[in-house]
């Protein structure tokens, strides 16, 4: 499975699904904080499940993934 790991789950939590033989990315290794809808859709982009600690990611999924799923513009800011 291919995961996009948020920097507030953890550098060990990607290590640990790595060993388990998961595709696992960081948001860490990646450009500075994007914010979250970006990472979302990065995540969406590329066929991988988000993994956080974020709560308002929920919220954030319906305004952002689903109106792109719509047909809609996400709202990316």
């Amino acid at each position: 499975m291919k995961f996009l790991i948020d920097r507030c789950a953890g550098h060990r939590l990607a290590e640990w699904l790595r060993g388990l033989g998961h595709e696992a990315a960081e948001t860490k290794d990646r450009e500075p904080d994007p914010g979250d809808a970006a990472i979302l859709l990065q995540a969406t982009a590329e066929g991988r499940i988000l993994v956080t600690i974020d709560t308002d990611f929920g919220e954030l999924f319906e305004q952002v993934v689903a109106g792109t799923a719509s047909g809609d513009s996400p709202a990316v800011g």
